[in-house]
């Protein structure tokens, strides 16, 4: 197993950023690699069946959402990718009334890959989807 956390600071409000980061059923919002986002079911429990630009098909399942910490918690439940589990926590930390930290911490089992390959995959594509993140709340503020 291997855990890993990249983060990145927005300049707006932490519960901007949350209202968006909270909506599971809508990641394909900031998420710019994926055709299509499915979601199945409601609240904690519910699934989301994605497929990414490539073809990759992705099942997650939602695990908890906080809002007093403004944290998200998700898993793989199965995929097309090369991990044998994944489960991620995104957590969205207030650093003034105007400016926050976006921080994406997940934890993989590589499968049939080496393990710096799929970290460096990861996290070139977190800061990717953080920087859309960015983008998306920089176009809500005006």
């Amino acid at each position: 197993m291997v855990t890993f956390s990249e983060f990145l600071a927005i300049t707006a409000p932490a519960s901007s950023v949350w209202q968006i980061v909270r909506d599971f059923e809508h990641v394909d919002r900031w998420v710019i690699d994926l055709a299509s986002c499915r979601p199945q079911g409601r609240g904690v429990g519910m699934l989301r069946h994605l497929v990414q630009k490539d073809g990759a098909r992705v099942l997650e399942q939602l695990d908890g959402l906080d809002e007093s910490t403004r944290t998200i918690r998700y898993h793989i439940v199965e995929s097309d990718l090369p991990f044998s589990s994944y489960s991620s926590t995104i957590q969205i930390k207030s650093t003034g009334s105007e400016s926050c930290e976006v921080v994406w911490t997940s934890t993989i089992e590589p499968k049939n890959i080496d393990k710096d390959q799929v970290l460096k995959m990861l996290k070139t594509n977190y800061l990717r989807y953080l920087e859309k993140l960015k983008m998306l709340c920089d176009s809500q503020r005006g």
